[in-house]
């Protein structure tokens, strides 16, 4: 999926490694410059280094129910809540 931040377009999505949870988020500017290890989110308790390999996620491919799946517009809401007391 993707968001919009501060005008900048976020992509958020999956990184396909077995019994993970990590997620890729990349700026909209940098999907095809950027040759960094993406920034994981939604994982606690590990470490850069892991014994699986992460994929670029420019080298993944969908299925062709994933395909139809994604060609549908879908609407989330988002609240986002932050609390200094």
């Amino acid at each position: 999926g993707h968001f919009r931040h501060q005008g900048e377009t976020y992509f958020i999505e999956p990184l396909k490694l077995s019994n993970s949870e990590a997620h890729a988020i990349y700026k909209d500017e940098n999907v095809e410059e950027e040759e960094e290890t993406p920034k994981i989110c939604g994982v606690t308790q590990t470490t850069w280094e892991s014994d699986e390999s992460i994929e670029k996620t420019s080298h993944l491919t969908n299925t062709p129910e994933q395909d139809r799946y994604l060609q549908v517009r879908k609407y989330i809401e988002f609240f986002v809540v932050v609390d200094n007391v």
